[in-house]
C-alpha cells in the first residue's frame, strides 16, 4: 500500500511539473511578445519624436525667412529683389560629401552678403548670412553652424524650377539634405496629407526638383524639399 501512495505521489508531482514547465513557457511566450510590442511602439514614437523634432525646425527657419520679408521688403539672399532666391540648391542626398565647403565662409555681420557681392551674385551663403545680419539667426556664429537641421546635416534656401504649359516656372524653396525617408514621409503626410514625394508642398530632392517617390526602406537617407511660398506645378 505504501508503494502504491509514493507511485501516485510521483506521478502527481511529474504531472505537477509537466504543466508548471508549460505553464511557464506559455508565461515566457507571452513576455517576449509583450516586450516585442513594446519595443516596437517605443521605436515608433522615437521615429515620431525625430519626425517632430525636424518639422519644428523647418517651420522655424520658415518662420525667420518670413521675418525677414517682412523687415526688408525682400526674402533673404534675394540680392536682385526679383522675389526669388536665385541659387539653385543641389539635387544630391548629403552635402556633407557633396559640397565640403558648404556656409562655411566666416562672413560679417555689419553687412549682408548682398552688400558684399552686389546685386548679382546670389550665393548658397547669402540666405544664411542675411538672416544672421538681422539677427533671426546668432549673429556671431557661422553659416555652417546655423544651417544645421536636427537630423544633422543642413538646410540650403534657393529656387526650384519646372515647366509649366511650354514656360519655365521657379518658386522658392527650403532644401533639407541627409534627411531618413522615415521623417520625409512623416512631414510630406503631416503637411500635405500623403507620402507621394512627387507632388505638394514637400517633395523628394535629390532626383530633380519636380520630386520623386520616396524610397521604400525608411532609414535612407534622403534630400527634402519644402516650396514654403508656393507650390511647383
Amino acid at each position: 500500500m505504501a508503494f502504491e501512495v509514493e507511485q501516485c505521489r510521483k506521478r502527481t508531482l511529474a504531472s505537477f511539473e509537466k504543466g508548471y514547465t508549460v505553464v511557464n513557457l506559455i508565461a515566457v511566450i507571452l513576455f517576449i511578445a509583450l516586450a516585442a510590442g513594446i519595443t516596437s511602439q517605443v521605436v515608433a514614437s522615437l521615429g515620431d519624436l525625430e519626425s517632430k523634432r525636424f518639422y519644428s525646425s523647418l517651420s522655424d527657419l520658415e518662420g525667420k525667412i518670413y521675418s525677414y520679408y517682412e523687415q526688408n521688403s525682400r526674402w533673404p539672399g534675394d540680392c536682385n529683389r526679383n522675389g526669388l532666391i536665385e541659387y539653385h540648391p543641389e539635387n544630391v542626398v548629403s552635402l556633407a560629401s557633396a559640397k565640403s565647403n558648404f556656409a562655411s565662409n566666416e562672413v560679417a555681420v555689419d553687412k549682408t552678403r548682398c552688400d558684399v557681392l552686389g546685386r548679382n551674385p546670389e550665393t548658397l551663403d547669402s540666405p544664411f548670412s542675411d538672416l544672421r545680419h538681422a539677427a533671426l539667426l546668432e549673429r556671431e556664429s557661422t553659416n555652417r553652424v546655423v544651417s544645421k537641421h536636427t537630423s544633422g546635416s543642413f538646410f540650403q534656401l534657393g529656387s526650384a524650377s519646372a515647366e509649366r504649359n511650354g514656360k519655365s516656372v521657379r518658386v522658392n524653396a527650403i532644401v533639407a539634405y541627409g534627411v531618413s525617408a522615415h521623417v520625409a514621409k512623416w512631414v510630406d503626410h503631416y503637411v500635405d496629407g500623403d507620402v507621394d514625394g512627387n507632388r505638394g508642398r514637400i517633395r523628394r530632392w535629390d532626383i530633380d526638383d519636380a520630386g520623386s517617390a520616396w524610397p521604400g526602406p525608411d532609414d535612407k537617407s534622403v534630400a527634402l524639399v519644402y516650396y514654403f511660398e508656393k507650390t511647383l506645378p
